[in-house]
């Protein structure tokens, strides 16, 4: 486990007697302050949660060293070439795979299993919502640069937007972006080009709201066709004080480390679930 924050230690406690050492420069608690610490036959794969900035040369070093790496959301490129590179970089079968736990969320999965079977038919038109109270977890620390929300919970509905309706390759255009009550942007509303799937996230919302409405063209005449995925329909939330952080059920967070063992086992080359 590299990097011992928040993050770092759930991972940990998910693993259990499975994780072997823990790694980071400065946090309390962590086993070793870095990686040349940890013998490399102690370990078949790494989990990265680490800031963003940090994580490509991260991922690039355990790839070329044969260990696969979970890595914690998001993983940012340049472009699709920077993408490209890192893959060329891996060797002995190892792969990575980024961390999206709410793909993983029942209910979520139920909606993409409706989606897929033409429950609203063709989908034409959707409203992704993610918003918590968490920014005062953000003041004076790492995350405070950056681009804020946008990385934090922005990944996440652009990863539903294209696992559950398709649209990988997209632009967007942005309608609001701002820092409403710290130094970086923590409220961000934006869509696809087309305006067809609209965004709307934050860490300033005075509730939690995850929510995703689904639009598509009726199978019958005069009959509209909607599917919505709203936090009463999902697992409970755990609240911290008024404005916490909606916790996602354990399995959803113990998902991508079965999805990382299930792609190492089949030899694949990369992890793709589009």
């Amino acid at each position: 486990m590299v990097g011992f924050g928040n993050l770092g230690r759930r991972r940990a406690a998910l693993l259990g007697p499975r994780c072997v050492a823990t790694v980071d420069p400065q946090a309390p608690g962590a086993d070793h302050r870095t990686v040349d610490a940890v013998a490399a036959d102690r370990y078949d794969a790494v989990i990265l949660a680490v800031p963003n900035r940090d994580k490509p040369d991260y991922v690039r070093r355990f790839l070329r060293s044969g260990k696969s790496v979970l890595v914690e959301k998001p993983m940012l490129f340049g472009g699709r070439r920077d993408l490209e590179a890192l893959e060329r970089e891996a060797r002995g079968g190892a792969i990575w795979y980024t961390a999206y736990n709410h793909r993983f969320e029942p209910l979520v999965q139920r909606l993409k299993t409706l989606l897929d079977g033409g429950a609203v038919g063709k989908p034409d038109r959707a409203r992704l919502v993610y918003g918590n109270g968490t920014v005062r977890d953000w003041l004076g620390t790492w995350r405070e640069a950056g681009t804020g929300v946008l990385e934090d919970l922005g990944c996440h509905v652009l990863d539903l937007g294209g696992w559950l309706l398709g649209r990988d390759d997209d632009r967007y255009l942005l309608w609001d972006l701002r820092p409403v009550e710290s130094a970086t942007f923590d409220y961000a509303a934006f869509s696809t080009a087309d305006r067809r799937v609209v965004y709307e996230i934050g860490t300033v919302f005075w509730q939690n709201r995850f929510e995703i409405d689904v639009y598509g063209s009726p199978i019958r005449p005069r009959r509209p066709h909607w599917l919505r995925v709203a936090p009463r329909s999902l697992q409970p939330a755990r609240r911290r004080g008024a404005r916490g952080r909606r916790s996602a059920p354990a399995s959803c967070a113990r998902a991508p480390h079965a999805r990382l063992s299930e792609r190492c086992s089949a030899g694949a080359a990369r992890v793709d679930d589009r």
